[in-house]
């Protein structure tokens, strides 16, 4: 039942819901990985140092988490440090080619792409997908309505 358990797509007013997600002929068993609003992040390997890790070993089940997918810019960087400075936890980690965390596979490409930025909430489920130029005011949005700011 790998469709029920990791398929599950949230949808809510926390969440900037743009396309629907992936449709699959046997939603019990079948699960289709992909950045959909409302999805569980999914799992792709990564390589940190020589260590083999999964995307998913990424996310705190105590924190929020904005993954980009290029080296993190100067507007990213204070947006992530803005939300900080507002209380809720929040880390930043960049996953790109030449990186410190970089993708260890053909899946990587297919799942993630470098104009993307995602927040994502500390149980795994993406909340929000935004352009690094509009990541401070739409992360900002996001995480007022999960904290609670607004």
């Amino acid at each position: 039942m790998i469709g029920l358990d990791l398929g599950v797509c949230y949808e809510s007013a926390a969440i900037l819901s743009d396309d629907p997600p992936p449709v699959s002929t046997h939603p019990i068993t079948e699960y289709i990985p992909s950045t959909t609003l409302g999805a569980r992040l999914p799992h792709c390997w990564l390589e940190k140092s020589g260590e083999r890790l999964s995307t998913l070993d990424r996310v705190p089940s105590n924190r929020f988490l904005v993954l980009t997918f290029e080296e993190a810019g100067q507007e990213l960087s204070a947006a992530v440090e803005q939300l900080r400075g507002n209380g809720p936890p929040v880390d930043l980690i960049a996953i790109y080619p030449g990186g410190p965390l970089t993708p260890a596979g053909d899946q990587f490409g297919d799942l993630f792409s470098p104009d993307q930025v995602l927040f994502v909430r500390p149980d795994g489920h993406i909340a929000a997908r935004v352009d690094e130029e509009r990541a401070e005011t739409t992360l900002e949005r996001v995480m007022g309505l999960l904290w609670g700011l607004e």
